[in-house]
Order: structure tokens, then C-alpha cells, then sequence
């Protein structure tokens, strides 16, 4: 029982994951095939696990209505709108003209609320990045107020500013970004093949 629990995942994720990585490298249409295959296995297997990820906030949304928790009228909401999604997407598919006018008027407009309601908290977060404590803070605000400078009343006062936001944008901030992605690029690779030999053991539970 053990073994099914840990150590068998372990080594189909092992094998699964070498077929497919080799299958860039050897010119082997028998082993192309075959990774391709897997592949479309990996699809079934995400439809099983969104069906039991499903399952999971239906236990946890009706265990807090049965408790009748603070929060049970939004586990309502939120159970009444997942089956609604569900029942008109399974009749219609998702381009029928009822799914699309839930997603049009309901879906995209909770959305954009949500969305919204980040300004707040982007603005907290800005007052406290710019107060200037070390030679970074004051790289970032003089950046900031740089790019603030680029549009609208200023820029037509400081005719100068947009061209040298225009600087800053194309070249600092661009090659931060792409050292930032490298980087996360490079952390992924490294998790992806922890996971893959056996180290990362997070996803099985229970920890490493």
C-alpha cells in the first residue's frame, strides 16, 4: 500500500516524463508516437482531475452551508453558479448563445469588479514602495514617476518626458523583465526535474 501510495507515482511520472522530453531529441517515429500518446492521456487525466477538483469545492462550499456558517450565503452563490455553468455548458456546449450570454453579462462583469477592486490595494502598496528608505526605493520612484510623466498634461508641458520614459521602458525595464523570466524559467526547469526524479515530493502529500 505504501508503494501505490509513494513510490509508484514516482516512477510512472519518472518514465512518463523521460518518454516525452526524449521524444525531442531521438528521431524514432515508434517513440514519437508513443509520447504523443501520452499526451493525449495527460488530457484525460485533466478532465478527471478538474471533475474531482469539482467535487472538492462542492464538499467544502455544502459542509460550511450545513454549518451554516458567516459566509454559507456566498457557498450558496457560488454552488447555484457552478451548477448553472455546468447544466447550460453540458446542453449547449460553451458556444451556445445562453452560455455565452452568462459569460458576456455575469462572468465578465464579476471579473472586471474583482479586478477593480485591486486598485486599493495596488495603491497601499505603491505608497509603501515609495517611500524612499535606500538607493533602490529612489530608482523606483524616479522610474515611476518617469513613466506617470509620458501621458496627459506633463507630457505636453515636458515635451521630453515620453522619450525618455520611452528609454526607460524599452531598455531597463525590458531587461529586467527578461532576467525575471529567464529566471522563472530557470526555477520552473529546476522544480519540473526535482519533481520528475523523485525529490519534490509536495504534490503526493504529506509534504516533502
Amino acid at each position: 500500500m505504501i508503494f501505490v501510495k509513494t513510490q509508484l507515482p514516482i516512477i510512472v511520472t519518472f518514465v512518463s516524463a523521460f518518454i516525452v522530453v526524449a521524444s525531442y531529441y531521438l528521431d524514432i517515429q515508434a517513440w514519437k508516437t508513443f509520447a504523443a500518446e501520452l499526451l493525449r492521456w495527460n488530457v484525460v487525466l485533466a478532465a478527471f482531475a478538474l471533475a474531482l477538483g469539482i467535487g472538492g469545492i462542492v464538499r467544502l462550499h455544502w459542509g460550511r452551508i450545513a454549518r451554516r456558517e458567516r459566509t454559507a450565503p456566498y457557498s450558496i452563490i457560488c454552488l447555484l453558479s457552478l451548477a448553472l455553468f455546468l447544466v447550460v455548458g453540458l446542453a449547449q456546449t460553451t458556444r451556445g448563445k445562453a452560455y455565452q450570454w452568462l459569460w458576456d453579462y455575469i462572468l465578465l462583469p464579476v471579473q472586471a469588479t474583482s479586478y477593480a477592486t485591486t486598485f486599493f490595494f495596488i495603491t497601499s502598496a505603491a505608497y509603501r514602495a515609495f517611500r524612499i528608505r535606500n538607493s533602490y526605493t529612489v530608482v523606483l520612484m524616479v522610474s515611476a514617476i518617469l513613466m506617470m510623466l509620458r501621458v496627459g498634461f506633463f507630457a505636453s508641458v515636458l515635451p521630453f518626458t515620453p522619450a525618455v520614459s520611452a528609454w526607460v521602458w524599452d531598455i531597463p525595464t525590458t531587461a529586467g523583465m527578461r532576467a525575471v523570466t529567464i529566471g522563472a524559467a530557470l526555477s520552473l526547469v529546476g522544480n519540473s526535474f526535482r519533481i520528475i526524479v523523485g525529490l519534490e515530493r509536495g504534490h503526493l502529500g504529506g509534504g516533502e
